[in-house]
């Protein structure tokens, strides 16, 4: 009876390890469910954009995206994931803004020198 019951103890100690295993190996389930938050990917898109071509045209709508995906994230963190998408956008969000600003001020700087004899 004791040998079975050593048995037991056995068998249940490396189920319990082979549960631990698999648990290092595998995601956990909240890992699996979580999806990428589609606001911080378009965030981030148009953020890259406003640095690269569209300026304050894209800057403004990834700042405002990545802010909303950002005020999810804090609702519900488990839930989603790609936080660090949606800082990216709003970052690259507001230095497209700041961009923007100086080639208008520039821009604003020629045509007024060129104006002038």
């Amino acid at each position: 009876m004791t040998s079975f019951g050593n048995l037991v103890k056995i068998n249940s100690s490396k189920d319990i390890d082979l549960n631990m295993h698999e648990q290092a190996q595998n995601p956990t389930i909240s890992d699996q469910t979580q999806q990428t938050l589609p606001l911080a990917i378009v965030s981030l898109i148009l953020g890259f954009l406003s640095c690269v071509m569209l300026g304050i045209f894209s800057a403004i709508p990834a700042v405002v995206f990545g802010h909303i995906a950002l005020s999810r994230f804090k609702r519900h963190p488990s839930r989603y994931k790609g936080k660090r998408l949606a800082i990216a956008g709003v970052i690259l969000g507001y230095l497209g803004i700041v961009l923007s600003i100086i080639v208008a001020v520039k821009i604003f700087i020629i045509l007024s020198d060129s104006g002038s004899p």
